[in-house]
């Protein structure tokens, strides 16, 4: 990686820090379900101490989600920091079809069309009539 590509923004620095961005957030999301789920058995505790059934299962009820929570934030970080590298990656490897050097736009990349070719007015007639069994072909000039 030259000072030029990276001043240009031709290469990304942000393929190479991801990983530490992930683990950056994933510790981020693990300290927050701590500080949460010890909140909540702090205040179901409390709740117990002042006899109150209620204050001490919604604070073990906020534990549980703050445990929920946080797993699924966990989750769905992962998959917001894999979804980053595939960008980054598609744009690595479009960089690399177009600096190969070929002469088409997409490099050596062969793309079929998405919808056949429709038969010209001789093959459909050949067609219709295959269709009724008279056996004639694209090829054959002598009829019509």
């Amino acid at each position: 990686m030259s000072l030029s590509r990276l001043l240009q923004f031709d290469d990304f620095i942000t393929t190479k820090i991801i990983k530490l961005i992930y683990f950056v957030g994933l510790g981020l999301t693990g300290l927050g379900m701590i500080f949460g789920v010890f909140g909540g058995l702090a205040g179901c505790a409390a709740g117990l101490r002042d006899r109150s059934l209620g204050e001490s299962l919604a604070s073990l009820f906020g534990a549980v989600l703050w445990l929920v929570g946080g797993a699924m934030g966990a989750v769905l970080w992962r998959v917001y920091c894999e979804v980053l590298i595939v960008i980054f990656k598609i744009n690595e490897n479009l960089q690399g079809i177009r600096d190969s050097g070929s002469n088409t736009p997409l490099g050596r990349l062969v793309i079929s069309p998405a919808y056949p070719r429709r038969p010209g007015p001789r093959e459909a007639l050949c067609y219709r009539a295959q269709e009724r069994g008279r056996g004639l072909r694209p090829d054959d000039r002598s009829r019509k």
